[in-house]
Protein backbone atom coordinates (compact mmCIF):
# COMPACT_ATOMS: atom_id res chain seq x y z
CA UNK A 1 0.00 0.00 0.00
CA UNK A 2 1.12 3.54 -0.56
CA UNK A 3 -0.06 7.11 -0.02
CA UNK A 4 0.51 9.33 -3.06
CA UNK A 5 -0.01 13.02 -3.82
CA UNK A 6 -0.60 13.63 -7.52
CA UNK A 7 -2.95 13.13 -10.44
CA UNK A 8 -4.78 9.77 -10.46
CA UNK A 9 -3.60 7.19 -13.00
CA UNK A 10 -5.48 6.64 -16.24
CA UNK A 11 -7.84 3.64 -16.00
CA UNK A 12 -6.33 0.36 -17.16
CA UNK A 13 -7.90 -2.84 -18.44
CA UNK A 14 -8.58 -6.30 -17.09
CA UNK A 15 -5.40 -7.71 -18.61
CA UNK A 16 -3.18 -5.37 -16.59
CA UNK A 17 -1.97 -6.00 -13.06
CA UNK A 18 -4.74 -4.74 -10.74
CA UNK A 19 -6.16 -2.89 -13.79
CA UNK A 20 -3.35 -0.32 -13.42
CA UNK A 21 -1.44 0.90 -16.48
CA UNK A 22 0.22 4.07 -15.26
CA UNK A 23 3.56 2.91 -16.69
CA UNK A 24 2.02 2.96 -20.20
CA UNK A 25 -0.94 5.36 -20.08
CA UNK A 26 0.41 7.91 -17.61
CA UNK A 27 -1.65 10.07 -15.26
CA UNK A 28 -5.07 11.62 -15.79
CA UNK A 29 -4.09 15.31 -15.70
CA UNK A 30 -7.68 16.37 -16.37
CA UNK A 31 -8.38 15.50 -12.73
CA UNK A 32 -6.87 17.54 -9.88
CA UNK A 33 -3.99 16.39 -7.72
CA UNK A 34 -4.96 14.93 -4.36
CA UNK A 35 -3.82 12.48 -1.71
CA UNK A 36 -4.97 8.95 -2.46
CA UNK A 37 -4.20 5.40 -1.43
CA UNK A 38 -2.84 2.75 -3.73
CA UNK A 39 -2.93 -0.92 -2.94
CA UNK A 40 -2.64 -4.32 -4.58
CA UNK A 41 -1.12 -7.70 -3.90
CA UNK A 42 2.55 -8.07 -4.78
CA UNK A 43 3.40 -9.92 -7.98
CA UNK A 44 7.05 -8.85 -8.04
CA UNK A 45 8.03 -12.46 -7.42
CA UNK A 46 6.53 -15.77 -8.56
CA UNK A 47 4.04 -17.58 -6.29
CA UNK A 48 5.51 -20.15 -3.89
CA UNK A 49 4.35 -23.05 -6.06
CA UNK A 50 6.00 -21.79 -9.26
CA UNK A 51 9.39 -23.36 -10.17
CA UNK A 52 10.84 -19.92 -11.04
CA UNK A 53 10.82 -18.97 -7.33
CA UNK A 54 13.95 -21.13 -6.88
CA UNK A 55 16.01 -19.16 -9.40
CA UNK A 56 18.55 -16.54 -8.37
CA UNK A 57 17.05 -13.76 -10.52
CA UNK A 58 13.73 -13.89 -8.68
CA UNK A 59 15.05 -14.70 -5.21
CA UNK A 60 17.10 -11.50 -5.13
CA UNK A 61 14.60 -9.04 -6.59
CA UNK A 62 14.98 -5.94 -4.43
CA UNK A 63 12.09 -4.03 -2.90
CA UNK A 64 12.87 -0.75 -4.67
CA UNK A 65 12.43 -2.51 -8.02
CA UNK A 66 8.78 -3.13 -7.16
CA UNK A 67 6.44 -1.56 -9.73
CA UNK A 68 3.19 -3.28 -8.76
CA UNK A 69 1.44 -0.02 -7.87
CA UNK A 70 2.02 1.37 -11.38
CA UNK A 71 0.93 -1.88 -13.05
CA UNK A 72 4.37 -3.34 -13.86
CA UNK A 73 4.23 -6.63 -12.00
CA UNK A 74 6.93 -8.78 -13.60
CA UNK A 75 5.46 -12.09 -12.47
CA UNK A 76 1.77 -11.33 -12.82
CA UNK A 77 1.31 -13.92 -15.57
CA UNK A 78 2.59 -16.62 -13.19
CA UNK A 79 -0.22 -15.86 -10.75
CA UNK A 80 -3.00 -17.39 -12.82
CA UNK A 81 -6.09 -19.29 -11.81
CA UNK A 82 -6.68 -22.42 -13.90
CA UNK A 83 -4.04 -21.00 -16.31
CA UNK A 84 -6.62 -18.57 -17.64
CA UNK A 85 -7.11 -15.42 -15.60
CA UNK A 86 -5.04 -13.22 -13.32
CA UNK A 87 -5.35 -14.29 -9.74
CA UNK A 88 -5.33 -12.11 -6.67
CA UNK A 89 -4.18 -8.72 -8.00
CA UNK A 90 -6.47 -7.01 -5.52
CA UNK A 91 -6.19 -7.52 -1.80
CA UNK A 92 -10.00 -7.76 -1.73
CA UNK A 93 -10.34 -6.96 1.96
CA UNK A 94 -12.28 -3.68 1.93
CA UNK A 95 -15.67 -5.10 0.93
CA UNK A 96 -15.27 -7.94 3.38
CA UNK A 97 -14.37 -5.61 6.25
CA UNK A 98 -17.38 -3.39 5.47
CA UNK A 99 -19.96 -6.18 5.49
CA UNK A 100 -20.56 -6.13 9.24
CA UNK A 101 -18.96 -5.26 12.55
CA UNK A 102 -18.05 -8.87 13.30
CA UNK A 103 -16.22 -9.26 9.98
CA UNK A 104 -14.28 -6.06 10.68
CA UNK A 105 -13.45 -7.03 14.26
CA UNK A 106 -12.21 -10.49 13.28
CA UNK A 107 -10.57 -9.52 10.02
CA UNK A 108 -8.72 -6.27 10.60
CA UNK A 109 -6.05 -7.78 12.83
CA UNK A 110 -5.54 -10.68 10.41
CA UNK A 111 -5.12 -8.20 7.55
CA UNK A 112 -2.28 -6.34 9.26
CA UNK A 113 -0.61 -9.20 11.14
CA UNK A 114 -0.41 -11.84 8.38
CA UNK A 115 0.46 -9.76 5.29
CA UNK A 116 3.66 -8.03 4.21
CA UNK A 117 2.99 -4.28 4.09
CA UNK A 118 4.93 -2.37 1.40
CA UNK A 119 5.36 1.39 1.94
CA UNK A 120 7.39 3.75 -0.23
CA UNK A 121 5.69 7.05 0.62
CA UNK A 122 7.88 9.30 2.80
CA UNK A 123 4.81 11.41 3.62
CA UNK A 124 3.09 8.34 5.06
CA UNK A 125 6.13 7.08 6.96
CA UNK A 126 6.93 10.44 8.56
CA UNK A 127 3.43 10.78 10.07
CA UNK A 128 2.21 7.19 10.36
CA UNK A 129 -0.17 7.57 13.34
CA UNK A 130 -2.12 10.23 11.43
CA UNK A 131 -3.08 7.65 8.80
CA UNK A 132 -2.93 4.26 10.51
CA UNK A 133 -4.13 3.56 14.05
CA UNK A 134 -1.33 2.72 16.51
CA UNK A 135 -2.90 -0.67 17.32
CA UNK A 136 -2.80 -1.57 13.61
CA UNK A 137 0.86 -0.57 13.38
CA UNK A 138 1.59 -2.71 16.44
CA UNK A 139 0.01 -5.72 14.71
CA UNK A 140 2.28 -5.51 11.64
CA UNK A 141 4.92 -8.24 11.59
CA UNK A 142 6.29 -7.98 8.04
CA UNK A 143 7.40 -4.81 6.23
CA UNK A 144 8.92 -3.65 2.96
CA UNK A 145 10.15 -0.05 3.18
CA UNK A 146 11.71 2.25 0.58
CA UNK A 147 13.64 5.23 1.99
CA UNK A 148 15.89 7.88 0.46
CA UNK A 149 19.26 8.60 2.07
CA UNK A 150 21.17 11.62 0.81
CA UNK A 151 24.95 11.61 0.73
CA UNK A 152 27.64 14.23 1.30
CA UNK A 153 31.00 14.18 -0.48
CA UNK A 154 33.97 14.28 1.90
CA UNK A 155 37.58 13.64 0.87
CA UNK A 156 36.39 12.24 -2.44
CA UNK A 157 33.89 9.76 -0.98
CA UNK A 158 30.09 9.59 -0.83
CA UNK A 159 29.12 9.54 2.85
CA UNK A 160 25.49 8.50 3.46
CA UNK A 161 23.86 10.90 5.90
CA UNK A 162 23.45 9.21 9.26
CA UNK A 163 20.51 11.46 10.16
CA UNK A 164 18.55 10.22 7.13
CA UNK A 165 19.19 6.58 8.01
CA UNK A 166 18.50 7.12 11.71
CA UNK A 167 15.20 8.82 10.83
CA UNK A 168 13.69 5.69 9.27
CA UNK A 169 15.17 3.41 11.94
CA UNK A 170 13.59 5.58 14.65
CA UNK A 171 10.23 5.31 12.88
CA UNK A 172 10.57 1.53 12.81
CA UNK A 173 11.61 1.43 16.47
CA UNK A 174 8.71 3.61 17.60
CA UNK A 175 5.82 2.16 15.60
CA UNK A 176 6.49 -1.52 14.83
CA UNK A 177 7.09 -3.45 18.08
CA UNK A 178 6.00 -6.80 16.56
CA UNK A 179 8.32 -6.71 13.55
CA UNK A 180 9.60 -10.16 12.53
CA UNK A 181 10.50 -9.53 8.89
CA UNK A 182 11.96 -6.38 7.32
CA UNK A 183 13.20 -5.67 3.82
CA UNK A 184 14.61 -2.13 3.78
CA UNK A 185 15.51 -0.51 0.46
CA UNK A 186 17.88 2.45 0.82
CA UNK A 187 17.99 4.70 -2.24
CA UNK A 188 21.26 6.60 -2.00
CA UNK A 189 21.77 10.03 -3.53
CA UNK A 190 25.19 9.41 -5.08
CA UNK A 191 27.51 11.99 -6.61
CA UNK A 192 29.59 11.39 -9.73
CA UNK A 193 33.21 10.25 -9.56
CA UNK A 194 33.11 9.41 -5.86
CA UNK A 195 33.23 6.03 -4.15
CA UNK A 196 30.84 5.26 -1.31
CA UNK A 197 31.96 4.89 2.31
CA UNK A 198 29.75 2.19 3.88
CA UNK A 199 31.38 1.66 7.26
CA UNK A 200 29.11 3.78 9.45
CA UNK A 201 25.95 2.94 7.51
CA UNK A 202 26.31 -0.78 8.18
CA UNK A 203 27.42 -0.29 11.79
CA UNK A 204 24.17 1.59 12.42
CA UNK A 205 22.18 -1.14 10.66
CA UNK A 206 23.97 -3.83 12.70
CA UNK A 207 22.89 -2.17 15.93
CA UNK A 208 19.30 -1.77 14.74
CA UNK A 209 18.92 -5.36 13.53
CA UNK A 210 20.51 -6.76 16.71
CA UNK A 211 17.82 -4.97 18.74
CA UNK A 212 15.08 -6.61 16.70
CA UNK A 213 16.21 -10.22 16.21
CA UNK A 214 14.05 -12.81 17.95
CA UNK A 215 13.40 -16.55 18.02
CA UNK A 216 10.12 -15.93 16.17
CA UNK A 217 11.88 -14.91 12.96
CA UNK A 218 11.65 -17.28 9.97
CA UNK A 219 13.71 -15.14 7.57
CA UNK A 220 16.71 -12.87 8.17
CA UNK A 221 16.39 -9.13 7.77
CA UNK A 222 17.42 -7.67 4.42
CA UNK A 223 18.61 -4.32 3.10
CA UNK A 224 19.28 -3.16 -0.46
CA UNK A 225 21.45 -0.25 -1.57
CA UNK A 226 21.55 1.52 -4.91
CA UNK A 227 23.13 -0.55 -7.68
CA UNK A 228 26.29 1.53 -8.16
CA UNK A 229 27.04 1.46 -4.44
CA UNK A 230 26.37 -2.28 -4.25
CA UNK A 231 28.84 -2.95 -7.07
CA UNK A 232 31.50 -0.96 -5.16
CA UNK A 233 30.82 -2.91 -1.97
CA UNK A 234 31.02 -6.26 -3.70
CA UNK A 235 34.26 -5.27 -5.44
CA UNK A 236 35.79 -4.36 -2.06
CA UNK A 237 34.76 -7.72 -0.61
CA UNK A 238 36.23 -9.65 -3.54
CA UNK A 239 39.46 -7.67 -3.26
CA UNK A 240 39.70 -8.26 0.51
CA UNK A 241 38.96 -11.99 0.29
CA UNK A 242 41.42 -12.46 -2.55
CA UNK A 243 39.19 -14.42 -4.89
CA UNK A 244 35.73 -14.34 -6.42
CA UNK A 245 35.04 -18.03 -6.82
CA UNK A 246 31.79 -19.61 -7.97
CA UNK A 247 29.50 -17.19 -6.17
CA UNK A 248 26.35 -15.19 -6.79
CA UNK A 249 26.57 -11.57 -7.82
CA UNK A 250 23.34 -10.09 -6.47
CA UNK A 251 23.33 -10.81 -2.75
CA UNK A 252 25.84 -10.58 0.09
CA UNK A 253 25.57 -11.91 3.64
CA UNK A 254 26.85 -9.64 6.42
CA UNK A 255 27.40 -11.03 9.89
CA UNK A 256 26.80 -8.63 12.77
CA UNK A 257 30.22 -7.13 13.37
CA UNK A 258 31.30 -6.80 9.77
CA UNK A 259 32.31 -10.13 8.20
CA UNK A 260 30.96 -10.70 4.69
CA UNK A 261 30.13 -13.92 2.83
CA UNK A 262 29.46 -14.16 -0.91
CA UNK A 263 26.82 -16.90 -1.39
CA UNK A 264 28.05 -19.99 -3.18
CA UNK A 265 26.59 -21.63 -6.27
CA UNK A 266 24.63 -23.67 -7.14
CA UNK A 267 21.46 -21.97 -5.89
CA UNK A 268 19.34 -24.50 -3.98
CA UNK A 269 16.49 -22.24 -2.93
CA UNK A 270 17.78 -22.27 0.66
CA UNK A 271 19.33 -18.96 1.72
CA UNK A 272 21.33 -20.47 4.55
CA UNK A 273 22.85 -23.33 2.55
CA UNK A 274 24.40 -20.79 0.19
CA UNK A 275 26.06 -18.80 3.01
CA UNK A 276 27.74 -21.07 5.60
CA UNK A 277 27.11 -19.98 9.17
CA UNK A 278 24.28 -17.59 8.30
CA UNK A 279 21.32 -17.57 10.69
CA UNK A 280 18.36 -15.29 11.32
CA UNK A 281 19.92 -14.06 14.55
CA UNK A 282 23.49 -13.35 13.43
CA UNK A 283 23.32 -11.20 10.30
CA UNK A 284 21.33 -10.01 7.30
CA UNK A 285 21.25 -10.00 3.51
CA UNK A 286 22.42 -7.09 1.36
CA UNK A 287 20.93 -6.84 -2.12
CA UNK A 288 21.53 -4.81 -5.24
CA UNK A 289 18.90 -2.10 -5.54
CA UNK A 290 17.68 0.10 -8.32
CA UNK A 291 20.11 1.44 -10.94
CA UNK A 292 20.25 5.14 -10.19
CA UNK A 293 21.81 8.03 -12.10
CA UNK A 294 24.62 9.74 -10.24
CA UNK A 295 24.34 13.50 -9.89
CA UNK A 296 27.09 15.89 -10.88
CA UNK A 297 27.68 17.79 -7.67
CA UNK A 298 28.48 17.00 -4.09
CA UNK A 299 26.16 17.00 -1.13
CA UNK A 300 25.55 19.94 1.11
Amino acid sequence: MDLIYGHPPMPGNKEAHAMIQEWRLGLDKSRPKSWFWRGCTCHRKPPPWHPAIATESYSTRAVDKDRCCVGLAHCCDMWTKNSKELYGCWIGALGWLQTCLQAYTEGIDVLYSTNTIHISSAALLIDLPAYILPQRLSAITSLEIIWFVETDVCVGKNLPREKDLNAILLILDNHFPSLKKLNLALKLGLSKDAETQFKYLFVILDEFFIRHVSDRMREPFAVSVSYAAYVELRREIVRAQGYEGNVFHWQIWRFFGGEYVLPQKPWTGDYFNSAPGARCNNGYWIYSGEINIRTGGGGS
